[in-house]
């Protein structure tokens, strides 16, 4: 799961937006979330880094989970100034850019799909 801002938002800030839609996540339905990891530079002997805006989800995903995964984003980037959110599962995405109440159909149907299917 990405974070998305504006071409203005610096680094921290972007982290304290992924940071809070972890807790959100978290606190809405049974999943462990944590920051992407990514591998240090060559230069670097041990440990790794954070990949910031990026979260690692896992967790049983039934219909509401992915009610509640929704319900988290939607009114995520209504509070916050967040651009979007992004969830990639393997080669496929869903991005949400905030949706309206007639939107939300669609978006669980997408996030349905790309959560409950086995990646291709």
């Amino acid at each position: 799961m990405q974070v998305i801002g504006d071409d203005n938002t610096a680094a921290g800030r972007l982290d304290e937006l992924s940071r809070q839609l972890a807790a959100d996540l978290r606190a809405a339905a049974p999943l462990a979330v944590r920051p992407l990891a990514m591998a240090p530079p060559q230069s670097v002997k041990s440990g790794a880094a954070e990949q910031i805006g990026y979260l690692v989800v896992s967790g049983l995903l039934s219909a509401s989970t992915i009610g509640a995964i929704r319900d988290v984003i939607v009114a995520y980037l209504a509070r916050t100034r967040a651009r979007a959110v992004r969830i990639r599962r393997g080669d496929r995405e869903v991005t949400l850019d905030g949706a309206s109440a007639a939107d939300l159909s669609a978006v669980t149907k997408q996030l349905a799909r790309l959560l409950e299917d086995d990646p291709e």
